[in-house]
């Protein structure tokens, strides 16, 4: 049977009819997964991307230690 070895002293047909209502569960399973997914048309799981209030701000400062200054404030 599929992917369930059992030694032919344990093959009785109590559990050929086992291993068989098994096989006959597991496609059924199968079946209505496939279907929930059709009936909910998505394939996969939507991508969630990562917070990014997580990250660490980068520092606005220069190697000499002193702040950069933004675009634009300068004084003319």
């Amino acid at each position: 049977m599929a992917g369930i070895e059992i030694p032919v002293a344990e093959q009785s047909p109590l559990v050929l009819a086992l291993l068989t209502v098994i096989q006959k569960l597991a496609a059924e399973n199968q079946d209505l997964r496939d279907e929930i997914q059709r009936l909910k048309k998505t394939t996969t799981r939507p991508k969630i991307k990562p917070s990014r209030m997580l990250k660490p701000r980068p520092s606005s400062k220069n190697e000499d230690g002193s702040k950069k200054k933004q675009p634009g404030s300068q004084k003319r």
